[in-house]
């Protein structure tokens, strides 16, 4: 058994110790809705359009959660939630099949000594570093950290099919726990198994690390994903103006990824700065991401500013190929829950000229 088997194996065995009686438990309902309108023209092509848009700023969710108390500290936990479309009504995600609870559909049992552990489909290792580590946060439509690392880029004629560096934000059925605080300091460790008959090695794996300490933060995270998720919303264009081609992930292609990042907030700016690499095993591709942005205040609201670089290689390839993606815009607020967002996207392909762009404003509300 591999040591990280082993982790995962004595995380599940701390965890399900004999528990006092249960207490109280507590059930909500929460969700997030966002639209907008935005044009749109593609890298290499000088048609637009001009569209609703559905999550650009961040995809639309309702779900359900819920706790139980159970004495001594110890919880249990759970939670079902999708993404839809509020230009549609439908269900967003899954690419081999609809996904009822495409964003989340887990349960787990917490301990404030011992820390978290849940099963079912969960986020992957690479989201929390790559939500709180841009300007954008988990913005599917702007932001272009998030484009680089889970989104599809068909325009690119030699790369036809790369999903970006990583195919999905969460995994099916894994095993995922969370340690406890640690001086500033949190540990994820994530194992799904492949199910795969004769294939015991066939899983996916991987961990990260999470520490603030004042104005500072700073992540890590190592993904390996040798079996596909059966689909989020990276599966579904409405959250990707830029990319009107539909997702072609090679089945069971292994990818494994490495991240570092930082951020330090100095109270005028916040500002980031990421760096992300990740191989291919079937095609051989190799991409390599950068990715620097600011949140500065301002009347009321914050300026957006974010860049990456990704460059593509391989021997599939006939030669390099290089996007870079820039972003601005401003977030406003009208309430604790309800904001106002206008944003211009930048993107440039080195195999495709002229540019392309998106311009856009929306509202997003929480509940």
């Amino acid at each position: 058994m591999s040591a990280f088997r082993r982790t995962i194996a004595a995380a599940v065995a701390a965890t399900v110790l004999a528990l006092p009686a249960a207490a109280q438990s507590q059930v909500a309902v929460f969700g997030l809705v966002d639209a907008g309108l935005a044009v749109n023209k593609l890298a290499g092509s000088g048609a637009r359009k001009v569209y609703v848009t559905s999550g650009s700023m961040t995809t639309s969710t309702f779900g359900v959660r819920g706790t139980e108390s159970l004495g001594g500290g110890w919880n249990a936990y759970f939670e079902a939630s999708p993404f839809f479309s509020l230009k549609t009504g439908a269900i967003v995600g899954g690419t081999n099949q609809q996904n009822l609870f495409g964003r989340s559909a887990f349960v787990g049992i917490s301990s404030p000594v011992l820390g978290a552990i849940d099963i079912g489909r969960g986020n992957n290792p690479s989201f929390l570093p790559t939500l709180r580590f841009n300007a954008f946060g988990n913005s599917g439509g702007w932001g272009p950290l998030w484009h680089a690392t889970y989104f599809n880029f068909t325009q690119y004629p030699s790369f036809a099919g790369v999903d970006g560096l990583i195919h999905d934000t969460a995994w099916d059925g894994q095993v995922h726990y969370t340690s406890p605080n640690l001086a500033g300091a949190t540990v994820n460790l994530h194992y799904a198994p492949g199910e795969i008959a004769g294939r015991r090695g066939v899983a996916n794996r991987g961990a990260n690390i999470l520490y603030q300490n004042g104005a500072l933060g700073l992540a890590a995270y190592y993904q390996h994903t040798a079996v596909e998720s059966s689909g989020g919303a990276t599966a579904d264009w409405y959250t990707r103006p830029f990319d009107a081609g539909a997702v072609r992930v090679p089945t069971n292609s292994a990818t494994t990824s490495h991240f570092a990042g930082a951020s330090y907030d100095f109270g005028p700016l916040k500002a980031f700065a990421t760096w992300q690499r990740s191989r291919q095993e079937i095609s051989h591709i190799r991409a390599r991401t950068a990715q620097a942005s600011v949140a500065i205040p301002a009347r009321g609201g914050r300026v957006l500013a974010e860049v990456a670089r990704t460059r593509y290689a391989g021997p599939a390839a006939a030669a390099e190929t290089l996007l870079q993606e820039a972003a601005i815009g401003y977030d406003y607020p009208l309430s604790r829950r309800t904001d106002v967002y206008a944003n211009y996207l930048r993107s440039r392909n080195s195999h495709a000229r002229p540019d392309g762009y998106t311009a856009g404003a929306g509202i997003r509300h929480q509940f």
